[in-house]
Order: C-alpha cells, then sequence, then structure tokens
C-alpha cells in the first residue's frame, strides 16, 4: 500500500473515532483515535499533520472534533496506558500510539491549554517510560515517520 493511501486510511479511521468518541463520551473510543492520528503521521513519513498541504481537511476535522469535548479529551490522555494495563507488554506499542497521537493533537494547537494538566500528563508518561525500560522496544516496533520529539518510544538512557 502506498503512503498517501495508508495516510488516508488511519486518519479517516481517527476522524470516524473521534466523531463516535464525541457523541457518546466514549473515552476508549477517543484513546483508539489517538492511536490512528499517531499511525497517521507516521504513515506521512517525512510530512506531519502539521504542515502537509494533503493533510488540511483531515487536520482541520481532527482538530475540531477533539477540541469539542476537552474534558473527554483529558480523559483519553489520562488512559493512553490502558493497553499497557490490560495487556502487558503486548499493549506497549498501542500505548504509545495513544501518546503520539495525543501529542499531535497538541502540536497542532488544538487547545488553548492542553486538556490534560501537566501533573497527569507527567504521570502518563513515568509509567510508559517505566514500561519501555522494562522491556525495551527493539528498533523494528517503533514506527518510522514518529517526531523524534516523541521520547517516551525509547528507554530513558543511563
Amino acid at each position: 500500500m502506498n503512503e498517501s493511501l495508508d495516510f488516508r486510511r488511519w486518519v479517516e479511521s481517527a476522524v470516524s473515532l473521534l466523531e463516535r468518541a464525541v457523541a457518546a463520551d466514549d473515552v476508549d473510543a477517543a484513546r483508539l483515535g489517538f492511536e490512528r492520528i499517531a499511525r497517521a503521521e507516521a504513515a506521512l513519513g517525512d510530512g506531519s499533520l502539521r504542515s502537509a498541504p494533503e493533510a488540511e481537511e483531515q487536520r482541520d476535522a481532527l482538530r475540531r472534533l477533539a477540541a469539542a469535548d476537552p474534558p473527554l479529551m483529558a480523559r483519553a490522555a489520562a488512559n493512553v496506558t490502558t493497553p499497557l494495563v490490560l495487556h502487558g507488554r503486548d499493549g506497549l506499542r498501542d500505548a504509545l500510539l495513544a501518546r503520539s497521537g495525543y501529542q499531535v493533537l497538541l502540536d497542532l494547537d488544538t487547545w488553548p491549554e492542553p486538556p490534560l494538566s501537566a501533573f497527569h500528563q507527567l504521570d502518563v508518561d513515568e509509567a510508559l517510560a517505566d514500561a519501555a525500560e522494562e522491556e525495551p522496544l527493539r528498533p523494528d516496533e517503533v514506527p518510522a515517520g514518529l517526531p523524534a520529539s516523541h521520547t517516551w518510544w525509547r528507554a530513558p538512557a543511563g
């Protein structure tokens, strides 16, 4: 599948999940939407949802949907570790994808202030760092195309 089709598939899935999440106050659908946003970001390769001209319509839809219910998005961001809790090491990749998707929404300036407080975000990031340190991901498990600033994908140095 080429990158363009892959991107479209992931971003359409993200939009659909966020629509369902907002309509039904569904934290799990929002969290899954975050995962799909990260997959869409990775599928853009060298591009990004923030700047890719081909992503303008989807970028606007994602921002509009996420901005429609900041408290829901905060609960979803606080629960990005759910796959890790439910499936242990097997859920780590999904938890990291959800965290990356939430970060993409932050990077898109979706909200005037992040819906999840810095204190609670630190708790989430520490849980992900602990899991990544316990059983580090192999390089082939980290999706290519995710921004290098998404450091929660790597075990803490030192």
